[in-house]
């Protein structure tokens, strides 16, 4: 096999279609998570809005919370969220 220009110019377009299919699922996936972000922000501005947070607006917030984060930094959320809410 030759090396020329155009294998040179196949290889490039080859590899500029994967990495804009690539940026474009990362790029849908980062608006998805955006949108859980701000979904936990509504609930947690919800359950604030009074300056008492029940235990099922805590519950609510947990939920949230599990869509947006990993298991284990729901795990350091929730006890700091317990921590300060004391529950």
């Amino acid at each position: 096999m030759d090396f020329n220009i155009e294998t040179a110019q196949i290889i490039a377009t080859t590899i500029i279609a994967i990495s804009a299919v690539l940026m474009g699922v990362r790029w849908q996936l980062a608006k998805k998570k955006l949108h859980e972000v701000r979904q936990l922000i509504d609930v947690v501005d919800d359950a604030l809005d009074d300056d008492k947070v029940t235990e099922d607006e805590f519950r609510d917030v947990v939920n949230k919370l599990m869509a947006v984060a990993h298991e284990d930094e729901i795990k350091q959320i929730i006890q700091t969220l317990r921590a300060a809410l004391k529950f």
